[in-house]
Parts: C-alpha cells; sequence; structure tokens
C-alpha cells in the first residue's frame, strides 16, 4: 500500500477519504472538542488509510479511539454495517456511554444521521438506542462482548472492529471472518494495548507491514524514531537512569538538539511489502501525556515490575516480557534428567487435558515427570490408572458425561476439576464427598510454573522429543491485564489461539499433589 503520512497534513488533497473529511469537519468528542492533529498528527494516515487490514498497536490516551468512531461513522454513511468487538458487555457499556453516545449527540453531522435511521426505523425515541445495536443513516453498529460466543452469531456484517484485541476472548475472535464473510467490502480495524511479545495485537501488528513514526532534527536535519532509551533517559549504572534533559526534552540521537516531538512526521513501513497495515503508536507523538509524567511511571517501573510492565504497554505502546514470564525450552531443557520415560509406577499424581484427544502427564511423588502421552478414548485412560496407580483429577468442562463416567469407574481416584476466579476461590477447595475440585486459574499455573523455574519439577531425558510437548509447554504467557483505565489490574496466562494441552495437563498434575498434601488421598488430574 501506498504510505499515507508523507511530512503533507493531507497526502492527497484531491481524494480526501470520507474518514478524513469526518474528522476535520465533524467529529467531536465527549468533551465536545474537535479532532487536533496538530497533537496527532499521526493519525492523519490512519484515516487516509484503505487498507481492509489495518492493525494499531497503542498506547493509552493517544486519540485512536475516536478514529474507531469516525471510521464507523464513515462506514455507516456508505450504508455498511459494522461488526465492533470489545472485551466484555462492561467494556462495551463503558465505551458506548462514555464515547460513542456523547459522540454521537454532540456531533450536529453525527446526530442528523441518527435521526435519518429512526426515521426509517419509524422510530421516535429521543435518547441513544440500545447499547448492543445502533441505527445510523442507513446501516447499523452491532456492539457485542468477546466474551459471549452467541454473540458472534446471526448479524450479517459488512466490516468489523476490534477494540483492545489482548483482553478478548481469542476463541471466540476466531469467528470474525464469519459475520462478514458474504459482504463485498469485508475490512478489519484491530487496535489495542498491547501486553506480551507475540500475542493479540503485538503479533498481529508483527506481521504487518510494521509502520513507525519519524520525526526530522531541524538543526542536522536526521529523521529518527523517537524512543525513550535513545533519546529521552540514558542508564548510568545498571538498573539506574536520569533523563538526557533535565527539562525533560526530547533530545537527537545524533546531535543532541532537542526535538519538537510533536511535529509533522512520516510513517515508515518496514515491510511494505505486506498487505496489512500495521501501525505503532507511542505517548511520545500522541501529544496526550508531558514527558515528566512519563518519567514519573517509568521511575515507579524501575522499583515494581508490575509498573514497569504499564509502562512499557501504555505509554509507550510496546509489549513486555519479563524473564520467566513464560516457559522455554531452554527452562525445561534444565531441568532435563537421565532418567527414561517409564511405563509403570506406584504413588502417581496425573494431569489430562480434555480436547480432541486426551494429553496426559504422570508425575511420580518426587515431582519427576515420567510419562506424557496421548489417549483418543475416555476408555484408553482406564489402562493409564492401571499402569500408574495414584491420584487423578479430570476438568469437568466440556465432556462432563465422560469424565464423570471415568470417574465413577475409578472411585476414589479422580476428582473433576473446574477452574474458577478469586471471587470463588483463593487457591482450590476440594470435596471429597463429591470428588471435585475447584482451582482457581492463575494461581494454580503460577505454582506449577515456579516448579519449572525453580527446577523441583524433573523430565525425563527423551521429553523433548515427544511430538507437541515443548511448545505446548511453552505457549501460556502471564501477562499484566487491565479492564479500563481505572482498573488496577491483575495477572492472567494467555495461550492466544495456539495449543496448551501439555501446559494444562501438567497443572493438573501438579495439582493432585497439592490436593494430596491437603486431604491426605491419592487422586489423578485431568482437563
Amino acid at each position: 500500500m501506498t504510505n499515507c503520512a508523507q511530512r503533507s497534513p493531507l497526502p492527497d488533497r484531491r481524494q480526501p477519504t470520507l474518514e478524513w473529511w469526518l474528522a476535520v469537519h465533524h467529529h467531536r468528542n465527549y468533551r465536545n472538542e474537535p479532532m487536533n492533529f496538530t497533537r496527532h498528527r499521526f493519525q492523519v494516515a490512519m484515516l487516509c488509510d484503505k487498507s481492509p487490514d489495518i492493525r494499531i498497536r497503542k498506547s493509552t490516551q493517544c486519540g485512536v479511539s475516536e478514529c474507531e468512531i469516525v471510521h464507523a461513522v464513515a462506514l455507516a454513511d456508505q450504508g455498511r454495517n459494522v461488526f465492533w468487538v470489545f472485551p466484555d458487555e462492561n467494556l462495551r457499556n463503558t465505551f458506548a456511554k462514555d464515547r460513542l453516545d456523547p459522540a454521537l449527540h454532540l456531533s450536529e453531522y453525527y446526530a442528523a444521521r441518527v435521526r435519518e435511521a429512526r426515521t426509517r426505523l419509524k422510530k421516535g425515541r429521543t435518547e441513544s438506542d440500545e447499547v448492543g445495536l445502533k441505527q445510523i443513516a442507513s446501516a447499523s453498529w452491532k456492539l457485542v462482548g468477546s466474551n459471549s460466543q452467541t454473540s458472534f452469531k446471526s448479524y450479517s456484517a459488512d466490516d468489523a472492529i476490534v477494540d483492545e484485541v489482548d483482553q478478548c476472548d481469542q476463541r471466540n475472535l476466531a469467528m470474525l471472518p464469519d459475520r462478514f464473510a458474504h459482504s463485498e467490502y469485508r475490512t478489519l480495524w484491530r487496535v489495542g494495548n498491547p501486553t506480551t511479545g507475540g500475542f493479540g495485537i503485538d503479533g498481529l501488528f508483527k506481521a504487518s507491514d510494521q509502520k513507525h513514526w519519524r520525526v526530522r532534527c531541524d538543526a542536522c536535519g536526521l529523521w529518527q524514531e523517537l524512543n525513550w532509551f535513545k533519546q529521552v533517559v540514558r542508564e548510568i549504572e545498571e538498573g539506574q537512569f536520569e533523563l538526557r534533559d533535565e527539562t525533560g526534552a526530547v533530545l537527537c540521537v545524533k546531535c543532541d538538539a532537542p526535538l519538537d516531538r510533536l511535529s509533522q512526521g512520516e510513517w515508515v513501513a518496514n515491510y511494505p511489502g505486506r498487505d496489512a497495515s500495521g501501525y505503532h503508536v507511542s505517548q511520545l507523538f500522541s501529544g496526550s501525556v508531558p514527558i515528566t509524567e512519563m518519567w514519573e511511571a517509568f521511575q515507579r517501573g524501575l522499583a515494581n515490575e508490575t509498573e514497569l510492565m504499564r509502562f512499557y504497554n501504555s505509554v509507550l505502546g510496546q509489549p513486555y516480557e519479563s524473564e520467566g514470564a513464560k516457559l522455554s525450552p531452554a527452562i525445561l531443557n534444565r531441568c532435563v534428567d537421565s532418567y527414561g520415560m517409564a511405563s509403570t509406577g506406584v504413588n502417581c499424581y496425573g494431569g489430562i487435558d480434555v480436547g480432541k484427544e486426551l494429553h496426559y502427564v504422570i508425575r511420580h511423588e518426587s515431582s519427576r515427570v515420567i510419562a506424557i502421552g496421548t489417549a483418543r478414548e475416555f476408555e484408553q485412560l482406564d489402562n493409564l490408572i492401571m499402569a500408574f496407580p495414584g491420584t487423578y483429577v479430570i476438568d469437568a468442562l466440556p465432556e462432563t458425561r465422560k469424565a464423570r463416567e471415568f470417574a465413577n469407574r475409578h472411585p476414589g481416584q479422580v476428582y473433576l476439576c473446574t477452574y474458577v476466579g478469586t471471587d470463588q476461590v483463593k487457591d482450590f477447595k476440594v470435596d471429597p464427598d463429591e470428588m471435585t475440585v475447584k482451582a482457581h486459574r492463575t494461581q494454580s499455573l503460577d505454582d506449577s510454573h515456579s516448579s519449572w523455574l525453580r527446577g523441583e519439577s524433573r523430565l525425563f531425558r527423551s521429553a523433548a522429543s515427544v511430538p507437541d510437548y515443548y511448545d505446548q509447554m511453552c505457549t501460556p504467557t502471564r501477562v499484566f491485564e487491565r479492564r479500563g483505565e481505572t482498573d488496577s489490574g491483575r495477572f492472567v496466562w494467555h495461550e492466544g489461539a495456539q495449543a496448551d494441552h501439555y501446559r494444562h495437563a501438567d497443572n493438573y498434575s501438579y495439582l493432585a499433589m497439592k490436593i494430596v498434601q491437603s486431604v491426605g488421598e491419592a487422586v489423578l488430574v485431568f482437563a
């Protein structure tokens, strides 16, 4: 595609896009303010971009949400229905109430288009339409939460927008193309604050043409990307930083002259031949936050890893991945011993993840992993228990009936496991009578993860040759997640769209050991 932001505020004055026209002449934000391109010059390219696949990896407070609204109105003006996805209904409702409804009301042009839709549908309402369905001009917007699978059915759209990709249910996002499979348009905007490398919006951005914003130094003429660690701070000792300029100025990497970080710049693509159009947006050039405020956030991060993750994600618009945030082949290799995989054992703990196949991991009482594999039918697991007697736990979902039948065939040995949140249990809770266990998902994965980092869990020498084992063990990543600007946040484990069956089987086998320590019985763990 053609780079649309070459040093001119309007790339092609002869053929401006509808988005550009709406942004300049009609859009008003929730504070009743027009679009400010003096502070957000980088937005011009997004509003002029005609690519059908746009991916924006962004910081917070950079004005991209306003671009989404402008884009949606432009589509509605062309009679195109929009499927608009948010992480959940709460965030959808907040966005509709705080951002979308004010914009539709404060812009005279937008309000007229809403009235046009009401007349068309013979509605007499003066207030906003229902939260999940907005009618505008001759089109509609379906606003849904990604956590509801039913929301991804029965609505035919022409185009789609996904807000905060990383916080969305990745499994349901996979169904998104079905919503506009029969449309001749099928454009897709995906926007989000990144979390960890390769996941969600970062993975999408890396598969795009990867456009980065550059500004020019007036003193030496060098065009350069803005980089916190090259133009704002310097490391004086390991882990200790200071501002390169005590006033907080951004300095040229070549001549140290102050840069105007909000000056007219240009987008430059690392891979201009790729079809997907990707943008990386940082607070360094968005103009909404002063450098002094960014510096304070960075200093907090130097003393607190959670705050450092927030700085990378929210200020720089970059993914953050601390050492040990996920398992790696190197970590697993450090846990390999000289013993071989076993065919039988006693006093064992096992974990099995239920999917198209039944993935299992068996541990010995010393926490040595002694068997790894798959089974196709639940009946095959009967032989597994005979070969490795001990404690088993099986996930209650998705095959509740088959899991319960399996447990009933081996009374006293098999627990049915359900992952829950902190509002229900902080660690895990066992019901010995019902042979069930409720385990907090993040906490249980944290515990088994730590056992590998500490080297307590051990592997047989040929474990790396088991198909998919290393890949699936290394898939989940521990990331910090916030649901909105006011949310204090929490750590969660994300697997994206990649398989992680062995990792959960391993987690359940580790949970089996904890159950035995808690209730003093032998049990095997499945999911």
